[in-house]
């Protein structure tokens, strides 16, 4: 299911008909902040610093014209974050800390997102340096939207248009979890 949402659109400047904007996505990083997977105890091709090295040498080539965003499942999943979020929590939290030195603009929510509970996830959440979006989670009681269902971010000239959508399997796989920090996930559609 998608959880990202991208929706561009070309603000009118009479000298411009063309602009160049480079979109670049995460998603399941799953707490990796280093190239290193402490279970298997090898390298792993993926987390957040070659995430930072990569986006990096982006910016450089194409500056102004960037944008980083996440599609969620960020805060779970390897051991690093699993010790953050249980044994020692912190602030700022270090997976977010790492996204925020990666220069990320926007994210949403994953299910997994929400695996130590609420209040953790929101703690984590504070030290963000980026806004996270959602269009479909809800206080409960009621209707009210937890997150921004959107924001618009503008990158030469170009509007673009980012909504965040998290599944809505998260309130079976979380339902305890979402039943404590009185949020409900709705269907999109």
């Amino acid at each position: 299911m998608f959880r990202l949402l991208l929706a561009a659109s070309l603000v009118s400047a009479p000298v411009q008909d063309s602009a160049h904007v480079v979109l670049v996505a995460t998603t399941d990083v799953h707490g990796h902040a280093t190239a290193w997977d402490y279970v298997a105890k090898r390298p792993f091709p993926g987390g957040l610093a070659r995430v930072a090295v990569v986006v990096d040498s982006l910016r450089r080539r194409y500056p102004g014209q960037v944008v980083l965003m996440d599609a969620g499942d960020v805060l779970q999943g390897d051991p690093f974050a699993s010790y953050h979020a249980r044994v020692a929590p912190r602030e700022p939290h270090p997976i977010v800390e790492a996204m925020n030195l990666a220069g990320y603009d926007i994210a949403t929510l994953g299910n997994h997102d929400f695996d130590w509970g609420v209040p953790a996830l929101y703690r984590a959440l504070r030290s963000a340096a980026f806004p996270y979006v959602s269009a479909n989670i809800y206080a409960v009681p009621g209707d009210t939207l937890v997150f921004r269902p959107y924001r618009v971010l503008l990158r030469q000239g170009v509007r673009i248009g980012v909504a965040g959508f998290t599944t809505p399997g998260t309130m079976l796989w979380n339902r305890t979890q979402m039943a404590e920090g009185k949020l409900r996930v709705a269907p999109i559609g």
